[in-house]
Formats: structure tokens, C-alpha cells, sequence
């Protein structure tokens, strides 16, 4: 986990593009008129939630080395 104001920072802008990203497609999928434009809009705006997904479960891997908590691995050590 990185300092603490990255996250302050960080946690607000994420909540931000998932609330915009949901209310998009809801409002596209209300108001489906342009099925052949629209269906590809939808997926480009769902790649948003996608990809927050992606990179928390990337740092629920990778947590050492994202947190920057070192071990002998990374240092060539045995």
C-alpha cells in the first residue's frame, strides 16, 4: 500500500469514473435507439469497471511488491 495521500487521492477519482461509467450505460441501455452505435459505446464505457476490477485483484497478487515491502526475491538474495 503506497502512502497514504495517493490513496486519498486515488479513492475518490475511482469512485468518481465507476459512478459516471454506470451511469452512462444505464442511460445507453435506457435509451436504446442506435443499437448498431450503441452497443459498441456500451462496451467501450464498461472497460472502465473492468479494469478497476483488474488492477485491485492485480495488487491482492502482487501486494509485496505494489506495498514496496521487500523480500530476498526481489533482491537477487538467497
Amino acid at each position: 500500500m503506497g502512502p497514504i495521500y495517493y490513496i486519498l487521492i486515488a479513492l475518490p477519482c475511482t469512485i468518481g469514473a465507476m459512478t459516471l461509467a454506470v451511469l452512462h450505460i444505464y442511460k445507453h441501455l435506457l435509451n436504446y435507439t442506435e443499437p448498431t452505435y450503441q452497443r459498441y459505446i456500451v462496451r467501450i464505457i464498461f472497460m472502465v469497471p473492468v479494469a478497476v476490477q483488474a488492477l485491485s485483484q492485480e495488487e491482492e497478487r502482487f501486494g509485496a511488491a505494489v506495498s514496496g515491502r521487500e523480500t530476498s526475491a526481489y533482491h537477487g538474495e538467497e
